[in-house]
């Protein structure tokens, strides 16, 4: 019975003293992040040729409190450089025209997910999705997903999304995908004080493809993985740098022609003071 006694004990003092992890964003009101973002996808089609859609650019958010009982950011895209190579051509990306260098007021849910832009940028609000939230679906207060509190060295957890609407190629044909990521809470070190972790991640993708392109209809399965690298800062609750590249293996078909070809996808984001 005693040592049963003393086992109990120190069962408790040491899962006591295991330090536990809160892996959401923490924001305060006229506070402003920046982060600088480097893109690039390309694929290519035989008869057809290559297509590459590449952008760099700098993101700075500023946090503005509640409004109309949501959540407000004041949003800017700056220093743009957008590449797209499609077969044969230059083709400069005019949709992004609309998006640069100018505020865009932004509604965000309770849970972090995007709501809406003003209603008086509507016209830009898919555009915007199709760039800043993504394929991924990505969420502004919870980019591990909202399970990602309370974890501690070596945890595990999974984040599921359905239904996840998005916009590629030239027009607002949607496309439709849902993802499963894995997430592992892998080191924690202190730099200058600070506690950062380090984050590891693979997605699995599925899609239902459509887009139109230089005049023509595209649609068909896409399916892949991404492998997702993140450093978090836990003191500040901020993404400091982020990295992830994969492949998509795509089966498409225009007018009856039938293509196999893989996508591949980089993303970098790194903050900036």
């Amino acid at each position: 019975m005693n040592k049963l006694c003393v086992l109990l004990f120190f069962s408790f003092v040491l899962s006591d003293d295991v330090e536990s992890y809160d892996l959401m964003i923490k924001y305060n009101v006229n506070e402003a992040d920046k982060h600088h973002i480097d893109t690039i996808m390309d694929m290519s089609l035989p008869g057809l040729g290559e297509m590459q859609v590449g952008y760099n650019y700098l993101t700075t958010s500023k946090w503005l409190g509640e409004k109309d009982g949501l959540i407000a950011i004041e949003y800017e895209i700056s220093k743009m450089i957008a590449i797209n190579k499609i077969w044969d051509e230059i083709v400069p990306d005019q949709n992004l025209k609309l998006l640069a260098d100018i505020p865009i007021l932004v509604y965000l849910n309770h849970d972090g997910t995007f709501s809406h832009v003003d209603e008086k940028q509507s016209h830009i609000e898919e555009t915007f999705k199709g760039l800043v939230v993504g394929q991924t679906q990505h969420n502004f207060l919870f980019p591990f997903g909202e399970e990602a509190v309370g974890l501690s060295l070596g945890s595990k957890w999974t984040m599921k999304e359905d239904s996840i609407i998005y916009y590629a190629g030239d027009g607002d044909v949607e496309s439709i995908m849902s993802s499963e990521t894995e997430f592992s809470l892998d080191k924690i070190k202190t730099k200058k004080g600070k506690k950062i972790a380090y984050i590891s991640g693979t997605s699995i993708m599925n899609c239902n493809m459509r887009f139109m392109q230089s005049g023509m209809f595209f649609e068909g399965p896409m399916t892949g993985e991404m492998k997702h690298s993140y450093r978090f800062d836990l003191n500040n609750g901020k993404i400091i740098k982020q990295t992830s590249s994969g492949e998509m293996d795509m089966h498409l078909t225009m007018e009856g022609q039938s293509w196999r070809t893989i996508i591949n996808l980089s993303d970098k984001r790194k903050k900036v003071k």
